[in-house]
């Protein structure tokens, strides 16, 4: 019994060490040792794994406690230094291997570790779940759109833990709503006094007080299923509308406990109205301290209202190199060059007339934006153009910062997105007829800062526009003063703003 009791532990002890030698074969062939890594754990072709302190241990003593021949082995091990470059270098000859020669900056960051400069706290944002952003726009032809886009351009830039839509409302109208229609209406009313509760002086005739009386009804009907798919389905963290359309409705899905996102509203009219004054809205990013003001006096707490200017493409930003741009449009740098917009004119033969008027005052280069009006486009691609002069015919533009760049004088209506485009260049303005309502407001607000003039009919403009070329010191004082209300970067800081408010 003793000899089959001996002979049955020396098989245990046997077992052992054959399942230690295999475990050793198998972690080489799994994982193969790396000299770089001293922090990690690796076994050797002779069945010896290494631990993380740089000693070894005999696979069969590992399992068994240790001890003896592999005590020391292990000790010898830890003791011995380091090999130098030298004798990486006869390591490397006398194996065929190439030794490469990393530099410390370049060789592998251990996992885990952080870039240089960064700390946890930057991280937060990307170890939640990333927050929503929806912005809501409107095709209204005031621009609304545009600094719903631009917004969402400068959303980009940031890198944060967000996804940000950007919408139409009038692309989310109820099933009995005609956009068209609602369009047609919403321009009405930008051109109406009464939609600031006043008239004007230059108003003649009827102030569109029934138009604004019978908006309340028309807003509580406007949205339906479209829109509440978008902001209670999709679950937005944060709304922001650069247009007061959807704000009644909001307020009424508020109201019934529906809808938990917060809403900010980013006001680019010069003036404020009642519809842009809602109890949804927790916070507004305004254009001046001017309107940071009437917000206040409508009851609106002061803390919630920043002050970012009107949000363009961040591309006016980055500076224009103005001698490339017009060699690239084949213009000479010698003569002013004058951008015209010439929406608000009229129909495409009075804007053609204009051009050629002002073509027939002085030597300049001429930058027409068509838009849609292709046969506009194509009739000044048939003029006729004096000595001197230089015409350039565009249609939808994607570098209008570079156009207005270059440019040392815009001819435009007085549309807030446009002319926010034109204080983020320094560019000085004629304004063209402006409407009652929102055009005039903003005209008024920029005449005061002396960068602006008004020309009331055609032959005022003529005269305004030879004037300027002809006399360029007048030019130089509104240049001047355009330069001073210069403000570019205001899509980065309401984009900055918003982030802090959703995180």
């Amino acid at each position: 019994m003793a000899e089959k009791s001996s002979s049955d532990g020396g098989g245990e002890r046997r077992s052992r060490a054959r399942r230690g030698r295999g475990r050793g074969r198998s972690g080489d062939r799994s994982k193969a040792p790396s000299s770089s890594s001293p922090d990690d754990s690796s076994t050797a072709d002779d069945g010896t794994r290494f631990d993380p302190d740089g000693g070894a241990l005999e696979a069969a003593d590992a399992e068994g406690g240790g001890g003896g021949d592999s005590a020391r082995r292990s000790r010898r091990r830890r003791n011995r230094p380091a090999p130098g470059g030298s004798e990486v270098e006869e390591l490397g000859a006398s194996t065929g291997i190439d030794v490469l020669d990393i530099p410390s900056d370049r060789r592998p960051r251990r996992a885990g570790a952080l870039e240089p400069g960064l700390t946890l706290k930057d991280l937060l944002p990307f170890l939640r779940p990333p927050k929503t952003v929806l912005i809501l726009g409107a095709s209204t032809g005031g621009g609304h759109n545009r600094t719903a886009a631009a917004l969402h351009e400068a959303f980009k830039s940031v890198d944060r833990n967000l996804i940000v839509r950007q919408h139409d409302c009038l692309d989310l109208l109820g099933p009995d709503q005609n956009p068209q229609d609602v369009r047609l209406k919403l321009e009405g009313m930008a051109r109406s006094p009464a939609l600031f509760g006043e008239t004007f002086e230059t108003v003649e005739g009827p102030t569109g007080a029934e138009t604004v009386d019978g908006l309340g009804q028309l807003l509580t009907e406007l949205f339906g299923e479209k829109m509440d798919q978008m902001v209670l389905d999709k679950r937005p963290d944060q709304i922001v509308c650069t247009h007061w359309l959807p704000l009644v409705h909001l307020q009424a899905l508020k109201d019934a406990e529906r809808l938990n996102a917060g809403v900010c509203a980013v006001i680019s009219d010069p003036d404020l109205h009642e519809h842009w004054v809602s109890e949804v809205v927790s916070h507004y990013l305004v254009t001046d301290d001017g309107l940071k003001a009437r917000l206040q006096r409508a009851g609106v707490d002061p803390s919630t209202v920043t002050v970012t200017g009107t949000p363009v493409s961040p591309a006016f930003a980055d500076g224009v190199d103005k001698e490339f741009v017009l060699r690239d449009l084949g213009l000479r740098g010698s003569a002013p060059t004058i951008l015209l917009r010439p929406g608000g004119i009229g129909a495409t033969e009075r804007i053609v007339e204009v051009v050629k008027s002002l073509l027939e005052l002085a030597s300049i280069n001429l930058l027409v934006v068509a838009g849609k009006n292709e046969r506009l486009r194509e009739e000044l691609g048939d003029l006729e153009v004096p000595q001197g002069c230089a015409l350039k015919a565009f249609g939808f533009v994607q570098n209008i910062h570079e156009l207005m760049g270059v440019s040392d004088l815009l001819i435009s209506r007085a549309s807030p997105h446009t002319m926010a485009e034109a204080c983020a260049a320094g560019l000085p303005a004629l304004l063209l007829r402006p409407s009652p309502g929102i055009e005039e407001r903003m005209a008024d607000h920029l005449m005061r800062s002396g960068c602006v003039r008004k020309a009331y009919g055609e032959r005022d403009l003529e005269f305004l526009v030879a004037e300027l070329v002809k006399n360029r010191r007048y030019l130089r004082e509104m240049q001047e003063a355009a330069g001073k209300h210069r403000r570019s970067d205001a899509a980065h800081l309401a984009v900055d703003r918003l982030t802090r408010i959703v995180n």
